[in-house]
Order: C-alpha cells, then sequence, then structure tokens
C-alpha cells in the first residue's frame, strides 16, 4: 500500500507542476505533449522497482 501512496503522490505532484507551469504559459505544447508520456514511464518505473524492492526485502523471490 506504501508503494501505491507513493506513486499517487509522485503524480498528484508531477501534475500539480505541470499544471502550474501551463496556467502560466510557460509550457509549450510540444514540450507538453513530450514530457506526458514520460510522467507514465516515471510511476511505472517507480513501482515496478519498489516493489521488486520490497518483495526482496521481505524474501518474496530470490
Amino acid at each position: 500500500m506504501k508503494i501505491i501512496y507513493v506513486s499517487y503522490t509522485i503524480s498528484l505532484l508531477y501534475n500539480c507542476v505541470g499544471i502550474w507551469f501551463a496556467i502560466h504559459g510557460n509550457l509549450s505544447p510540444l514540450f507538453a505533449a513530450i514530457i506526458m508520456p514520460l510522467s507514465t514511464v516515471t510511476i511505472i518505473l517507480f513501482t515496478t522497482l519498489s516493489s521488486s524492492i520490497a518483495a526482496r526485502y521481505h524474501n518474496l523471490i530470490d
């Protein structure tokens, strides 16, 4: 559950920063199109790595 909560927090922070830049007009549409998938990739990598580390810590995998 901790991994899920941290993933949601990272996603929320990432989107808040993006919205702030978009509201102020500092974010070009091209840059926004590039970083949107980057947000998804970041969360997927974080969740995968964190789950793997947690499983090893609890001796669930070799």
